[in-house]
């Protein structure tokens, strides 16, 4: 055949799946066709553009099969260049390939790559010398790496030296999740035989180690796995490599084991194999333990390669589990966690890769869960539970809820329906959860019903909760609906002088992910009554409250709150005395953690009754005194404090009204600057007091010299951020050059 082509202005993504360009080309091939083709060819780009990014180049070779000749190659795009010259497919051929792309965004990708190639040797026998870098290279929406240096050398001979160092910072898949980092892999020795270590960080914190020893020959690798360990900061997660297990890998089969593995330190043991032709894979595994109890599996699947399931062909598989001890789930969940029970499970996996099916069935029997952070304990659990058409029913789904002695002033509060708070409650949970393996969103729908389960059992915090509500999980969002009331509650609060972490402390354990920002989404109505028996003690505060609010959230949102929190029977500690509360509210209408305040506390049973009003918001509150009659706040802090008008004041009772109306002039407006400087701390720069201290004092002076501060920081560092953003742009092109 022969073949001459123009191309003039033209553009593959009018008739493929490709990105937009203008092509204009010429090209020239000529050749035969069949099993063993001969084709000479070339070509030259001109005046074109991809992706909007002009490029250019030329080229020429020559294919006799198996054999490549008079290759020269040159592309240009965007500031990526690629060449390649020379011939491969006789044992003193050279191919030489020359990477220089430092801006793969042009192509689709992420970072950009450089490094030289030079593959020699046959077909059957090739060589190849490389060398690779790159601080990032991705492909967006599939993976990302960091720090990638690759050094490698391989001889055609049998004795020929065979070394590969390949080093990694951390690869994953482009979004917030990292699959491994520090990971450096290094082969060492000849073809026909050599040694392999591979040392990585995974995703959860654990340090995996693996070595193998074997040889390249006859078109496929052939050796053993020497070691492989991984550590975790939980020993549950701990494995071992008990003895040496064969591998082989080629073109067309490979096949693993058996590998015995074991726990570091628990005491279960497993063993795997698998292999798998140019048709089908295999699978088995088998484990014990005094912890695991017995495991078996197996699973066949037909293959459309060695390394590829058939997505539309039958596979069938099994997995038999007898747990007698669940101690390790509490593990999982946290240190402040335990949990026992025995679960045994028989499932079937029929169907296709593509349109799994998944039965079986689940039980469980002497489940218990507790968090000695909370007190909450859950006990004698019991679960039943089918699976059929990827859908897991919970026939039952129990636990008995017991209860730790009653706080002393709840005790007395209940009286004789004491007996009834400290029975066991129950939490039983009953619906169905979506299994499909072939999908990640899932979806549930569970009821959850509550009666006087002890969420919170300590000398100091103890309460019942009943209820019923609809816990689901539709298109990635958690719902939650329902209605709770609080049985009984005793809620104390910890003396404002008891150590305690700041509230930006945030403690992370070895091995613990650090939070994410983004916020799930939600699908929230949940309504709380406090019933008639919440008591509280704590700030000075003991009272017994009432009241509901209802917490609502859509999406993304944050949940806001509606509803009033009351006060009864309330006494009020402040300036020495014990004020009665006459009125005290706290109105939701937005977010939880700021309501409106509407409290009066007095001090009772004097010819005038002085107290405290406060207003405003959690935030923000604002104090002033009150009495009955009205009198000026002087007269007013008398009474209070003194239980008389200011005309009967002696001199130790002077002192000690002057102490309290200092501490009202000063503490004020000193809370308002502590609060404003925090916030400049933060990183609030647009922080400013403004009219917070009207008093025509020292203070309001001292504000508006805070301000004026605030104002020339927040001017400052914005001119500087601007200054690094021009300089490094102005640096980012030249830099890019002399890399």
């Amino acid at each position: 055949f022969r073949a001459d082509a123009r191309l003039d202005r033209f553009d593959p993504a009018r008739f493929a799946a490709l990105p937009a360009a203008t092509l204009n080309a010429t090209l020239q091939a000529s050749g035969r066709l069949g099993s063993k083709p001969v084709v000479d060819g070339e070509f030259a780009l001109r005046d074109s553009r991809f992706r909007d990014q002009p490029v250019s180049g030329q080229g020429k070779l020559r294919l006799a099969w198996p054999l490549l000749s008079n290759v020269d190659l040159q592309l240009a795009l965007a500031g990526n260049r690629l060449q390649a010259n020379g011939a491969f497919g006789r044992a003193d051929d050279r191919l030489n390939v020359v990477i220089d792309a430092p801006q793969l965004a042009a192509l689709g990708g992420e970072g950009g790559i450089a490094g030289r190639l030079e593959l020699g040797g046959t077909l059957e026998r090739p060589s190849l010398s490389a060398s690779l870098q790159a601080a990032t290279l991705g492909l967006p929406g599939s993976f990302r790496l960091h720090g990638l240096k690759l050094d490698g050398q391989l001889g055609a001979a049998d004795e020929a030296p065979l070394k590969i160092r390949l080093g990694l910072d951390a690869i994953g898949d482009g979004h917030a999740a990292t699959w491994a980092q520090a990971l450096q892999l290094d082969v060492d020795g000849s073809r026909r035989s050599h040694r392999l270590r591979l040392t990585s960080r995974l995703a959860g914190g654990e340090r995996l180690q693996l070595a193998a020893s074997g040889g390249l020959g006859d078109k496929r690798w052939q050796g053993q796995l020497d070691k492989l360990t991984l550590a975790a900061g939980e020993a549950a997660r701990n494995l071992r490599l008990l003895a040496p297990a064969a591998v082989q890998l080629s073109g067309d089969a490979w096949s693993v084991g058996p590998l015995r593995l074991a726990g570091a330190p628990l005491d279960w043991q497993a063993t795997l194999s698998a292999s798998a032709d140019g048709s089908r894979l295999k699978g088995e595994l088998q484990a014990s333990g005094s912890r695991v109890g017995k495991v078996d599996a197996q699973l066949e699947a037909m293959l459309v390669s060695p390394w590829q399931l058939a997505t539309d062909r039958p596979w069938q598989g099994r997995f038999d589990a007898a747990i007698n001890d669940l101690a390790w789930l509490g593990e999982l969940l946290g240190e402040q966690w335990r949990s026992t029970g025995e679960l045994k499970a028989a499932l079937r996996l029929a169907g296709t890769p593509g349109r799994p099916q998944l039965s079986g069935t689940v039980h469980g029997s002497r489940l218990a869960v507790s968090d000695n952070e909370s007190g909450m304990r859950l006990e004698q659990g019991e679960l039943a539970a089918d699976i059929a058409d990827n859908r897991l029913q919970l026939r039952r789904f129990v636990f008995v809820s017991p209860h730790q002695p009653l706080p002393r002033p709840l005790r007395q509060r209940l009286g004789d329906a004491a007996a009834a708070q400290v029975a066991p409650g129950k939490l039983e949970v009953t619906g169905s959860i979506a299994i499909d393996p072939a999908s990640s969103d899932g979806q549930a729908n569970l009821d959850v019903n509550l009666e006087r389960v002890g969420v919170r059992q300590r000398p100091d915090q103890w309460l019942n909760l009943s209820g019923q509500g609809k816990l689901s999980w539709q298109q990635a969002a958690l719902g939650l609906r329902g209605q709770l009331a609080v049985d009984a509650a005793w809620w104390q609060m910890a003396p404002a002088g008891a150590p305690r972490l700041s509230d930006d402390v945030i403690v992370q354990r070895p091995g613990q992910k650090a939070a994410t920002g983004s916020r799930p989404r939600l699908d929230l109505d949940l309504e709380i009554s406090l019933g008639r028996h919440f008591l509280f003690d704590g700030s000075g505060l003991s009272t017994r409250l009432a009241g509901s609010l209802r917490l609502t959230a859509s999406g993304r949102d944050l949940p806001r709150a509606s509803g009033t929190i009351r006060t009864r029977d309330g006494r009020f500690d402040a300036y020495g005395q014990q004020l009665e509360i006459e009125r005290g509210e706290l109105r939701f209408q937005g977010l939880p953690e700021n309501p409106a305040l509407d409290v009066r506390a007095v001090r009772k049973g004097l010819a005038v009754e002085a107290g405290v009003q406060i207003s405003g918001t959690a935030q923000k509150p604002v104090l002033r005194l009150v009495s009955d009659p009205e009198l000026p706040d002087a007269e007013k802090l008398s009474w209070l404090i003194l239980g008389h008008g200011p005309e009967g004041t002696g001199s130790g009772d002077a002192s000690v009204l002057l102490s309290a109306l200092l501490a009202w002039y000063l503490a004020r407006p000193v809370k308002e600057l502590r609060g404003a400087f925090s916030a400049m701390a933060e990183g609030r720069l647009d922080t400013r007091l403004g009219d917070a201290m009207p008093r025509g004092d020292e203070f309001t002076d001292l504000g508006h010299s805070f301000d004026r501060m605030a104002e020339k920081l927040q001017t400052l560092i914005l001119a500087q951020r601007r200054l690094l953003h021009d300089v490094s742009h102005e640096l980012r092109s030249p830099l890019g050059r002399l890399q």
